[in-house]
């Protein structure tokens, strides 16, 4: 939990658990799996439980992810939506200066043909908590990700365009764009439409 934007000592492993941990859909098991073995890493490392230090793990394994010739897609979909769960309880201090890394890593991982539903719509929330909080100032930075937004307004899949059609107006009213970045954004929306 983020108070005053200042990181708490919640332990996200004993939240999940506590959510999921009955739960007999598969997604929800290997979701309690994935966070348990982070959990268990952190503890090997003597390492607080904290939200940052979940973000950091979980980002270190969808690296990995992204990089085996044999990427195990329920894995994936596991970290991603746990990603989902600790990016708003992470500083915006963090997620602002570790935005280029993060966004780069989720537009090639949602961009690969593996990416089921459940990845993307995970990983599509990611994207917006990262877009809220990136610096604004360099909007071409950005760009790709917020594209890859309005590309999926349009996925046949269910509850993807849902997300997506909820989340672009959220970026556009909590985003406080600078004049020059505001021309930029109306600019590229105008140039992604033409192309969807």
């Amino acid at each position: 939990m983020m108070e005053n934007g200042i990181e708490t000592d919640e332990d996200m492993c004993a939240t999940v658990m506590a959510r999921f941990r009955n739960s007999q859909q598969p997604e929800h098991k290997h979701l309690c799996a994935v966070v348990a073995a982070m959990a268990e890493v952190l503890r090997e490392q003597s390492l607080t439980p904290s939200p940052t230090a979940y973000f950091a793990a979980a980002m270190s394994s969808l690296d990995r992810q992204t990089k085996s010739p044999s990427r195990n897609e329920a894995v994936t979909t596991a970290l991603c939506t746990f990603l989902a769960l600790a990016l708003p309880k992470t500083p915006v201090s963090v997620r602002r200066s570790k935005s280029d890394a993060i966004l780069k890593l989720l537009v090639k991982l949602l961009t690969t043909e593996e990416a089921n539903a459940a990845t993307v719509k995970a990983g599509l929330s990611c994207v917006e908590n990262v877009l809220v909080a990136a610096d604004k100032s360099n909007w071409l930075a950005l760009a790709p990700s917020f594209n890859l937004l309005l590309h999926h307004c349009l996925d046949a899949r269910p509850k993807v365009p849902k997300h997506d059609l909820h989340c672009v107006p959220v970026l556009f009213c909590t985003c406080s764009l600078n004049c020059s970045s505001h021309c930029n954004i109306h600019s590229f929306m105008q140039i992604s439409c033409l192309r969807l």
